[in-house]
């Protein structure tokens, strides 16, 4: 059995050099590979930096039916936390946690296959109302030097906008609008956090109260291979989940949009079992 996971995970990295990004609409959700439409909504990492291996050791790589790609975070031993638009009409997952380089035979790392899925119950994949999902492994996975669990917000937190703040976003999405192929690396860039009334200058009505959104007037943003990835705090606590960018490119100046985790903080507790502090 062990082998053919072994077998199971070389087969999946190499598909993962050919897997084609997910372009998404707000209003039609249209799940296209590889498109290279001026419509075609990206969600990837531009302007940012290559991680170093163990920098941000909760981010999980998602290989979604062996065709799609996605971001998640490490929230327990047991469970990823993504977006829901990853897990939402697909069956199988495959996970590599701790992973920094997909080339690279990394040690250290584990892949988990999965497909078991909690998508939030009142997800709506038109215009990505409550975007947010949970991964169950198959098994609890043991925390080294490059594989450890990120922090959970506070109940108390709750009432934090986080506007003005810089939050960290990662991915192994595209880098440029005119990059074509997933991302070797692991990337981060800083972003400023903006309120939510700011966001709406950019997407209004598409921004309610589960929402958090950052700034992409620096040509810093997310983009296509980056969904469901996570968005953090400089100490390291979860507060978004990367949903939607503009239609007309990641370096367009509009706001990147994520899931406010706070806003669902008792969903997590009530779906996974794991206790959210007060």
């Amino acid at each position: 059995m062990k082998t053919v996971i072994v077998l199971l995970s070389l087969i999946a990295i190499i598909q993962a050099s050919s897997l084609k990004l997910r372009s998404l609409k707000p209003v039609h959700n249209e799940k296209v590979f590889g498109s290279n439409e001026d419509s075609s909504e990206d969600l990837f990492i531009t302007g940012g930096d290559i991680a170093k291996r163990g920098q941000f050791p909760w981010t999980v790589f998602i290989n979604i039916d062996n065709n799609y790609i996605c971001g998640g975070a490490l929230i327990s031993s047991r469970w990823v936390l993504t977006a829901a638009e990853c897990t939402y009409g697909f069956g199988l997952f495959q996970l590599y946690i701790g992973m920094q380089n997909m080339d690279d035979d990394e040690v250290g790392r584990l892949v988990v296959i999965t497909t078991n899925r909690i998508a939030h119950e009142e997800y709506d994949y038109n215009d990505f109302k409550n975007d947010i999902s949970l991964i169950k492994l198959n098994h609890e996975v043991g925390m080294n030097d490059y594989i450890a669990t990120v922090s959970l917000p506070t109940y108390s937190m709750a009432s934090n906008d986080y506007a003005g703040d810089t939050a960290i976003a990662l991915g192994w999405g595209l880098t440029s609008d005119n990059d074509t192929q997933v991302n070797r690396d692991l990337r981060f860039v800083n972003l400023t956090v903006i309120s939510n009334i700011a966001c709406k200058d950019s997407w209004g009505n598409y921004i309610l109260d589960g929402n958090i959104c950052t700034d992409a007037t620096t040509m810093k943003s997310t983009c296509s291979g980056d969904n469901g990835g996570p968005l953090v705090t400089a100490d390291n606590i979860l507060i978004g989940i990367q949903s939607f960018v503009a239609t007309d490119g990641c370096q367009k100046g509009l706001s990147s949009v994520f899931t406010r985790v706070t806003h669902y903080l008792q969903w997590i507790e009530t779906s996974s079992g794991i206790k959210i502090d007060p």
